[in-house]
């Protein structure tokens, strides 16, 4: 049996693979290529490639470095969530490795329900979290409290991962995708105006 050390050289091997050439480049051959081991080696780690893509799957998710160093919702929510968004956007070479990964592993969700389940499971750990700060927020007097959390939750995580999107094929100035994050991030938390009843003058 391969040892924890050996299997995630492979996992790291078969993320290097996902970079370069997207998941239809990973196979046994080429992550043992990339990883300077045998192909019997690798096979012998993982018996199936699902096992191998769900070892580089589980590998990434605990490689992805903290977002950032302050305490979560400080000094403000608001620009908190904004540093947050801002992190995981492939401003960087690092994070475009792991953006060009968490995409091509949400390309293959749709047809593999292991995969979905995992990036779902972990979506709804971060909602869980940005939740739990929304709360804390509502009761400092910073969040408005007829914002819905679980929609704010998803459309946060729905913003970082257009944008992230985006930027990987138009390549924008770091200071402008700030400003445009920072725009939407005071949008989504500002509440929408109560309508007046029809016929009546407005709130």
């Amino acid at each position: 049996m391969a040892t924890t050390a050996r299997i995630e050289e492979f996992a790291d091997a078969t993320l290097r693979v996902v970079v370069r050439d997207g998941l239809a480049g990973v196979s046994y051959r080429s992550v043992a290529a990339e990883s300077g081991w045998s192909l019997g080696a690798v096979q012998k780690a993982f018996p199936t490639k699902r096992q191998l893509l769900g070892a580089a799957l589980r590998r990434t998710r605990s490689s992805v470095p903290a977002q950032i160093g302050t305490a979560p919702g400080r000094p403000t929510l608001r620009s908190w969530l904004v540093e947050l968004v801002l992190r995981t956007l492939p401003l960087d070479e690092q994070r475009r490795r792991v953006v060009l990964v968490g995409m091509a592993f949400a390309d293959r969700a749709p047809y593999d329900a292991a995969i979905a389940q995992s990036l779902a499971d972990g979506d709804a750990e971060i909602r869980g979290n940005l939740q739990l700060l929304f709360l804390r927020a509502v009761h400092e007097g910073e969040l408005d409290p007829s914002i819905d959390h679980e929609r704010l939750a998803r459309l946060i995580l729905s913003l970082a991962a257009g944008l992230a999107g985006q930027l990987l094929y138009d390549d924008v100035p770091e200071n402008h995708v700030r400003a445009l994050v920072a725009m939407a991030i005071r949008a989504l938390l500002t509440p929408a105006p109560t309508q007046a009843p029809s016929g009546g003058p407005p709130r």
